[in-house]
């Protein structure tokens, strides 16, 4: 009769620490840093070590395995690949935008030189033998060269950084 006993008291003993659980997230229930809690209970079978915390005989009983952190694992796993993508656009709009502010950059685009050169061309054309003019042609030709220089050493010390 006194392993019925025992029994009902880890069962009893079980029990009370899963009730002190769920009250636990009832009063925080409001509470958005709260994680809601599960007591989860097994069964003590013959042989396992803690058979014997249990009383001097040998019985079985419940106990409680422990208290874990209740959790959707698909939700879980949904939130970390989104962190994850969300890293990586992160990192690729961070790419992306030195990429345009090497392409593209405040003043001296290539766009602006190779403008400027087609512009000091025509004004060759209209007086070939306007001296300054084919000179002002030449320096247009190699700002474009040298805008040329920097976006390529733009780009390829973003692929360095990028990897």
């Amino acid at each position: 009769m006194s392993d019925i006993y025992t029994i009902a008291k880890s069962g009893l003993k079980a029990y009370k620490e899963g009730l002190a659980t769920t009250g636990q997230n009832i009063a925080n229930v409001g509470n958005e840093a709260y994680s809601r809690r599960e007591a989860s209970i097994s069964e003590v079978k013959s042989g396992s070590p803690d058979v014997l915390q249990l009383s001097e005989n040998l019985s079985f009983g419940v106990k409680v395995d422990g208290i874990t952190r209740a959790f959707d694992q698909f939700i879980d796993i949904q939130l970390q690949n989104a962190k994850s993508n969300f890293s990586f656009s992160q990192a690729q709009t961070q790419v992306y935008n030195q990429l345009e502010n090497i392409v593209r950059p405040e003043s001296g685009s290539v766009s602006q030189r190779i403008n400027e050169f087609f512009a000091a061309l025509s004004t060759v054309a209209q007086d070939p033998s306007d001296i300054a003019a084919r000179y002002g042609a030449l320096d247009t030709a190699k700002a474009i060269a040298n805008s040329f220089v920097t976006v390529a050493k733009g780009m390829n010390d973003l692929k360095s950084f990028v990897g």
